[in-house]
C-alpha cells in the first residue's frame, strides 16, 4: 500500500513489445523490439506536479503550472495527465516542467530508451525533454500525436540504478496544454 500511496504510476510490469498497447495510430516512434517495462499509464493516481514557484529560489521562475487527471486524450487506457503553463514572462526560465518524485520502478539498470506518447492540441509547437539528468529534445507539432523515444543508453547503469525523479519539460512556447501518458523503458 505505501508503495501505491508514494509512487508514480501503476505496478511496475515487464513484457515484451508485442504484448504491450499499442501506441496511437499517428504515432511516428520506432519503438525498440525489447523487454519493456510501464513506468505509469495514470490508471492509478496522479503522482506528476507542475513546478511553477516551487523553484523561485534556486533560479528563474518554472512555467509548469498544474497536472492534473484527464480523460480529454489517452493513448493507453482510461486517463493521461493534461499539463498546462503559463507564457513565458520576462524573469522566467522559459520551461515549464512537470515532475514526478517517486518512479514506480527506480532502478533502470540495462535500459537503453524511455518513450512516452504525448498530445499537442495547440497551435505553437512543443519542445519536449525528459530529464533524468539530461536528454535530447523532441518537437510536437500543433494538433500532432505521437509517440517519443529517448535515448537513455549514454547513462552510465550506475546512474540509472537509483532514479530519484522523472521530469517532462516544455522549453521556450507560450501558454501551453498537452497531455502524456504511457511511460515506459525498454531494454
Amino acid at each position: 500500500i505505501a508503495l501505491a500511496l508514494t509512487s508514480c504510476g501503476s505496478a511496475p510490469k515487464s513484457e515484451k513489445k508485442a504484448d504491450a498497447a499499442a501506441p496511437s495510430a499517428t504515432s511516428t516512434a520506432d519503438l525498440p523490439d525489447t523487454e519493456m517495462m510501464l513506468l505509469d499509464n495514470f490508471e492509478d493516481g496522479m503522482y506528476f506536479y507542475g513546478v511553477g514557484d516551487s523553484w523561485d529560489s534556486w533560479g528563474s521562475h518554472n512555467l509548469g503550472l498544474s497536472a492534473d487527471l484527464s480523460t480529454d486524450w489517452k493513448s493507453d487506457g482510461e486517463y493521461s495527465i493534461k499539463c498546462v503553463h503559463e507564457a513565458v514572462g520576462a524573469n522566467s526560465s522559459g520551461m515549464a516542467t512537470f515532475c514526478c518524485d517517486s518512479p514506480i520502478e527506480t532502478d533502470w539498470t540495462g535500459y537503453k530508451t524511455f518513450a512516452l506518447d504525448v498530445y499537442n492540441p495547440g497551435e505553437t509547437t512543443l519542445s519536449i525533454t525528459v530529464q533524468l539528468q539530461c536528454t535530447d529534445t523532441q518537437n510536437v507539432e500543433p494538433g500532432e500525436t505521437k509517440t517519443l523515444v529517448f535515448d537513455i543508453k549514454g547513462f552510465k547503469d550506475d546512474n540509472l540504478s537509483d532514479v530519484k525523479r522523472i521530469m517532462l519539460s516544455n522549453m521556450g512556447s507560450d501558454y501551453a496544454v498537452m497531455y502524456f501518458d504511457n511511460l515506459r523503458i525498454f531494454k
